[in-house]
């Protein structure tokens, strides 16, 4: 794309700000050029945030019906799976899987409460009795 044909479509989600990406100049070099913007960029993270928050309510479901544990819900909340969360803990995939499971969650000693909360950045109340953001 040349630096003339760079979109300046204005993203919302810049909030005004322009993004740096690469174009070919007059002479066919590449340089950064400015950009608002993309209607199909701005179009297509929308469509993403939609299948998140669709994720979401389906794993809120989820937690409701007894089939996983709070800890599912943020974590999806966070955008992490587990072994990110596992990465983040300093602990086994595994392990995090493992307390993905509603019975097994419930039976958590309370230091692991807390790491979790502290990780997920949620009270530990509230990552041990429901799965809604406070």
């Amino acid at each position: 794309m040349k630096v003339v044909d760079v979109p300046q479509d204005n993203d919302a989600s810049y909030e005004g700000a322009k993004k740096m990406c690469y174009a070919l100049d007059e002479n066919g070099l590449f340089v950064a050029a400015r950009t608002s913007g993309w209607h199909v960029e701005e179009t297509v993270k929308s469509l993403a945030w939609k299948n998140i928050e669709l994720d979401l309510e389906r794993t809120k479901v989820r937690v409701s019906e007894g089939k996983s544990s709070p800890l599912e819900y943020f974590m999806k909340l966070r955008q992490m799976d587990a072994g990110l969360l596992a990465e983040n803990m300093q602990i086994s995939k595994w392990r995090v899987q493992w307390h993905l499971r509603p019975l097994v969650f419930n039976k958590l000693k309370h230091k692991w409460i807390e790491r979790y909360a502290n990780c997920l950045e949620v009270p530990a109340d509230v990552l041990q009795k429901r799965a809604e953001p406070c």
